[in-house]
């Protein structure tokens, strides 16, 4: 189920429409559920630090590159490969960012694929995009 936030500042949730993942490493059934919004400004979809942590145990391994941010900083960000439950969407091995915030992020690798229609801030359906 979506949810909103009332403002900016809210601290239980984003001003913004949220979902429950699931994500885990490839190969395991051990999985996490958490809180992910969309961000259109995020090229790629990034995964809370404090997940990554979690999957350590299980043989997740990093490699970095270089992103640069919203206003032209660069600096280098961590990568881990993971599988990715949002909706009915099942995404095997995909990649992923590793960031120091309490939610996932849904980038543009993702969004630009799909269609989302929200149904006021109770659901959210995921839809091929049209090619």
């Amino acid at each position: 189920m979506a949810r909103y936030g009332t403002t900016a500042q809210s601290p239980k949730y984003p001003a913004a429409p949220e979902i429950q993942i699931t994500v885990s490493a490839p190969g395991h059934l051990a999985s996490l559920t958490m809180t992910a919004i969309p961000d259109t400004a995020a090229a790629m979809t990034c995964l809370p630090l404090w997940a990554a942590r979690e999957f350590q145990q299980h043989g997740l391994s990093y490699r970095w590159t270089r992103v640069r941010g919203p206003v032209g900083e660069s600096r280098e960000m961590p990568l881990v490969s993971i599988r990715l439950k949002i909706l009915q969407c099942e995404f095997d091995n995909y990649e992923v960012g590793v960031i120091d915030r309490q939610y996932a992020l849904i980038g543009r690798d993702i969004l630009n694929l799909h269609t989302i229609t929200f149904e006021g801030n109770k659901r959210w359906m995921f839809h091929p995009a049209k090619t």
